[in-house]
């Protein structure tokens, strides 16, 4: 992914896929002490759809690094790998985080965790 004149081009298999508006595609964004929250719907959006989960997230990231160690890479791909790659890897640390926090304070969302709040009080 890169921007150019407002316009954010998003990479996918390797093509410059079609320019979309900037704007759109950070409209998904929330701010959580300053810091934009990257959807997955941000995130599918720059890898053309193919990273639906951490998991698949984790292996694009891979997938880039193996790419921009490949010296017949030129700049321009290599910034739009890389580009792509700094989304990944802000999704994948917001994921970890969620992650750790149900497991640092139990998922209020789901009922045994409530219930057993509940019984210890």
């Amino acid at each position: 992914m890169f921007a150019l004149g407002g316009i954010v081009y998003l990479e996918n298999n390797d093509n410059v896929g079609d320019g979309v508006n900037e704007e759109s595609v950070h409209s998904n964004n929330t701010q959580t002490n300053n810091k934009p929250v990257h959807t997955n719907g941000e995130v599918s959006a720059v890898t053309g759809g193919n990273c639906a989960s951490y998991e698949e997230a984790r292996d694009r990231l891979q997938e880039i690094l193996r790419k921009l160690q490949e010296p017949s890479q030129s700049l321009e791909a290599s910034l739009k790998l890389w580009e792509e790659g700094r989304l990944l890897v802000g999704y994948c640390e917001e994921v970890l985080q969620d992650a750790m926090k149900r497991l640092n304070y139990g998922d209020t969302t789901n009922p045994e965790d409530a219930s057993l709040k509940e019984s210890e009080a």
